[in-house]
């Protein structure tokens, strides 16, 4: 938060003014990942913005299932742009039917940011 101040004359003026940041999503892989079947799956949303960054995830369009017990939803963190919630995808185990698109949304207060893997 800044503070900002004014005068002039007899008036002084002041205002708080808090910076956000629409999040983004860097050095992202689009590239396919060859795995085999009971290896492990694990997908970064490297995103940051301001206030800090929530990430969801879809598998071709559709919210993945968070009841598998092979699915894990991890904070990814950078030292650099700080710790998205949910940044990092990671699925145990792979099946053939896990073959899929899966995207990453992020999302804080000031918008949204999504890309697909």
């Amino acid at each position: 938060v800044y503070r900002c101040q004014f005068s002039r004359e007899d008036k002084n003026l002041s205002a708080n003014v808090e910076l956000q940041a629409v999040p983004r999503i860097k050095n992202h892989d689009t590239t396919s990942k060859n795995l085999v079947e009971d290896d492990p799956l694990v997908l970064e949303c490297k995103a940051w913005g301001y206030p800090a960054v929530t990430v969801t995830w879809s598998r071709d369009g559709d919210p993945l299932n968070i009841t598998d017990t092979r699915v894990q939803f991890l904070n990814y963190t950078d030292e650099e742009t700080g710790t998205a919630l949910g940044g990092k995808l990671r699925i145990e185990r792979m099946t053939f039917d896990d073959h899929a698109n899966y995207e990453c949304l992020a999302e804080n207060e000031a918008g949204a940011m999504n890309r697909s893997e």
